[in-house]
């Protein structure tokens, strides 16, 4: 008789631990499935005069991770009309508010400072006008030709038609001696197809003053032999008129 009762209590516990771990990792799930509210702003982006509400949300991957998932950008007009717009995953998403197409109303710049400096920068630009949210386009990449040169030099274009600048490698000799790319005495070995060019690091708003108003800069970083072999970055200043971003200005910023 103690045996069909220690029997029967055995189960019964199997049974409560199986309920207790399926009860929590269903309310795990459902915690890591929850849509957050991770920042709101209030704005005035469609030039009524009055302020909007404009917010981020988010689903955090996990609760052992910043990132979140499927991140929404959500408007509540003063009129009261909602807008909703899908802007995919990022660890630190960030809005400003500026007048990027020079219309006397503030557009909606999104960000996320979470990605690295060798990463894709994602970033939007939006405008609300006439209950209709549109997308900026997105300035081009500008143009870059680098190739390897002798006495440990790359020598760099930013422009088709000007003239190539140089980079010193000197301080990175030994390095370029050890892979094979350089001898002793600087004399050009092999020749890599070309430098690492990668994509937009980063973009922010930069202000022009009050006659030109806002302007975008992008960062774009160059390597070497590869991306790990950073040598500095291209700035470039774009301004948007008609409908598109025009290049104001390149320059080359070393390490």
């Amino acid at each position: 008789m103690s045996k069909r009762i220690s029997n029967k209590l055995v189960i019964a516990a199997i049974i409560t631990c199986f309920f207790f771990h399926l009860f929590n990792t269903s309310a795990s799930a459902a915690t890591s499935n929850e849509n957050l509210l991770i920042q709101t702003f209030h704005e005035d982006v469609t030039g009524s005069g009055a302020k909007d509400t404009i917010s981020l949300k988010g689903t955090p991957l996990s609760k052992d991770t910043d990132y979140y998932q499927n991140i929404t950008l959500n408007i509540t007009t003063s009129e009261g009309k909602e807008l909703s717009f899908p802007l995919g995953g990022g660890y630190h998403p960030e809005l400003s508010f500026v007048d990027l197409n020079h219309d006397q109303i503030n557009d909606i710049f999104f960000t996320d400072s979470g990605s690295s400096f060798n990463e894709k920068y994602p970033y939007k630009a939006f405008s609300l006008k006439n209950g209709q949210l549109k997308e900026l386009p997105k300035p081009a990449s500008p143009f870059v030709k680098g190739d390897f040169s002798n006495k440990f030099k790359i020598n760099l274009q930013l422009d088709p038609s000007d003239t190539p600048m140089t980079i010193d490698l000197t301080e990175k000799a030994q390095q370029y001696i050890q892979i094979g790319v350089y001898d002793q005495s600087g004399q050009l070995l092999k020749n890599p197809a070309s430098i690492s060019v990668g994509t937009i690091s980063k973009i922010e708003p930069v202000f022009l003053g009050k006659q030109q108003g806002y302007a975008l800069r992008s960062y774009l970083p160059i390597g070497g032999i590869s991306k790990d072999d950073y040598l500095g970055s291209i700035e470039t200043l774009w301004y948007f008129k008609n409908d598109q971003w025009q290049n104001l200005q390149t320059q080359w910023q070393p390490k």
